[in-house]
């Protein structure tokens, strides 16, 4: 039985800053072409005009992927990533959360 992990990622980025906005078209890549083991829903930010959102959630620079799985935060990777880079973390996420999930299944 295989069922697919939600996950969700808040991508913080500022148009300003050349680094985030590659961050934010590879993890776009990332959704388009999608992951079968994994649902995935982004929350884009732009943190010069939702600053109170990056206060939120304590992001002082860009780019900043949050990584968030039943609700809860379960990672924050700052700094540029590939489309390569983004599927392995959220890969990986889903690996460990799908063993967790079926202990709660009892």
């Amino acid at each position: 039985m295989s069922l697919k992990t939600d996950l969700v990622a808040m991508q913080f980025f500022s148009y300003t800053n050349h680094v985030s906005l590659i961050t934010r078209t590879a993890l776009g890549e990332v959704v388009n072409k999608g992951l079968p083991e994994i649902n995935l829903k982004v929350r884009e930010v732009d943190c010069d005009n939702e600053k109170e959102v990056c206060r939120q959630y304590g992001v002082y620079g860009v780019p900043m992927t949050l990584v968030f799985w039943n609700d809860k935060l379960i990672g924050r990777h700052y700094g540029e990533r590939t489309p390569e880079e983004f599927e392995a973390i959220f890969k990986n996420y889903s690996e460990f959360k799908g063993d967790y999930r079926e202990g709660l299944e009892e």
